[in-house]
């Protein structure tokens, strides 16, 4: 989901003093103007201006401070607010802008404690409690993130940031039913709110109301067409539904808006019906990095997905129960559920993923010798390492023309050695590209490529790979073994 935006800068509105020249008055009326209506260059110009006359004034130092930060000059910005602070310490307004841009810098911890010391000299401080949320949010502190959120809320109910990302943290501790009534109150207090109506398309989508996720997504796009994200979801929305003109208009749009998105050229041309070897590398790294969160619930429990545990059968089938593998490589190794399963077999397991995202969850796992970050075929042609067994579940979906894998497998492997995965099945022979943007390999495809490289298939075994929209996508397991 996506967050809500940070609390603004705190620009002080300095009154004028009764000794202050009118063309000092004016200055600071026109810079405080330039800043409010976003021309941070002109306002830091009169900033300066003003502070060659009145050169330990805190307040000029604290808004000059907010519009360096606002142009992205925050080594500058850090530099003038904690000169605000000298001259005047303990300035709350100075203070908030100070821990923005540290927080900016990268200095996480060093921020919260700023916008804790705001707090503690205004409790209600809704920024503050906002920002130090989000800070939370970036540490996965889901707990505390939600308590400054809720005392956000408490404070001004009206506050569509915080009911954006108290939606998020609901919605990652599965609480659909509560994140989407918070997102239903943002839109209530700001029917305007693109960020809102976006989120609760997401949310929509996840309950399985298309209808009304498309409704939202539309709204979004209305409000802020310069945002493709709104797009890019309703083209995955009508390209699952099937309505796959809609999806290409969609995904177009979405490529003019972001010219450099890794995800739709490849959904394009599997929409169109071109002919591809495989799905490009950065495309399947973005979509499983993005799929990381919530990855073996949704597989498990909606897709109903269960091939590395049939693997784990045929396997055993054909090796013998007792059979044990010096040494395993967990292809497309996702949040290692295969290695779950392929552990106890295995006396030494590794796990390879394009996705950093899922190797980030297969590690906390703990049960494999070694994971690594990287493009399968790569690693295959490279290791000096000898495999007695290949696992690749749900791995060839993004791969139509096998030979240069069985290639990189049969040069990595030992004598004998096994190598078991999932493919979906097309009856017309080869292979090709779907418009889900998947690979279908061909019984037969599968036969010939493996036998010109070395393996013959010992089983072929017909399977329901998952569910998608309550239908089930036919294909095959198959085990192949080295000869001699």
């Amino acid at each position: 989901m996506s967050a809500g935006r940070k609390g603004r800068p705190d620009v002080k509105k300095k009154k004028k003093k009764a000794s202050s020249p009118g063309s000092l008055h004016d200055a600071l009326r026109s810079a405080v103007e330039y800043q409010r209506t976003g021309k941070f260059d002109k306002a830091e110009v009169m900033y300066r201006r003003i502070l060659a006359s009145v050169p330990d004034d805190a307040d000029i130092h604290c808004n000059l401070g907010a519009a360096l930060s606002a142009q992205g000059k925050l080594e500058d910005a850090e530099g003038i607010l904690r000169r605000a602070l000298h001259l005047q310490p303990g300035h709350i307004h100075a203070l908030f802008n100070l821990a923005n841009v540290v927080k900016e810098l990268g200095r996480g911890g060093e921020a919260a404690a700023l916008f804790e010391e705001v707090l503690g000299k205004d409790p209600r401080h809704r920024g503050a409690w906002f920002n130090l949320g989000n800070l939370c949010r970036d540490r996965q502190d889901i707990g505390e993130a939600k308590k400054c959120y809720q005392r956000v809320i408490a404070i001004d109910g009206s506050h569509a940031g915080a009911l954006i990302n108290l939606a998020h943290v609901l919605h990652e501790e599965g609480n659909t039913r509560d994140a989407i009534e918070c997102c239903g109150q943002a839109i209530t207090h700001d029917e305007n709110n693109a960020a809102a109506h976006f989120n609760m398309g997401k949310l929509l989508r996840e309950t399985g109301d298309i209808p009304g996720a498309i409704a939202s997504y539309r709204r979004s796009a209305a409000l802020d067409p310069a945002d493709h994200r709104a797009f890019y979801s309703l083209g995955n929305i009508y390209k699952d539904a099937g309505r796959y003109d809609e999806a290409v208009t969609c995904f177009e749009k979405t490529l003019l808006l972001d010219p450099g998105n890794v995800m739709v050229p490849h959904l394009l041309a599997a929409l169109r019906g071109e002919r591809k070897g495989s799905a490009p590398p950065e495309y399947v790294r973005e979509l499983y990095d993005r799929y990381a969160e919530g990855f073996d619930r949704h597989l498990t429990e909606t897709l109903r997905y269960r091939i590395p545990s049939v693997l784990k059968e045929l396997i055993g089938r054909v090796a013998g129960a007792d059979g044990r593998f010096a040494s395993t490589i967990d292809l497309g190794c996702g949040t290692g559920l295969a290695g779950v399963e392929f552990r106890p077999l295995s006396d030494r397991l590794t796990g390879i993923d394009i996705s950093p995202g899922m190797i980030v969850k297969a590690r906390k796992r703990e049960i494999y010798d070694m994971l690594l970050v990287g493009d399968l075929l790569t690693h295959m042609e490279e290791t000096t390492e000898r495999y007695d067994l290949f696992l690749a579940a749900d791995v060839l979906i993004y791969t139509g023309d096998l030979a240069p894998l069985f290639a990189a497998v049969h040069r990595s492997s030992l004598s004998g050695a096994w190598l078991g995965f999932s493919t979906e099945r097309t009856d017309e022979g080869g292979f090709l590209l779907r418009k889900t943007g998947r690979f279908a390999h061909a019984p037969s495809y599968i036969e010939t490529t493996a036998g010109d490289h070395g393996f013959d298939v010992v089983v072929r075994q017909a399977e329901t790979i998952r569910m998608e929209n309550d239908r089930p996508i036919h294909g095959d397991v198959f085990i192949l073994r080295r000869r001699g």
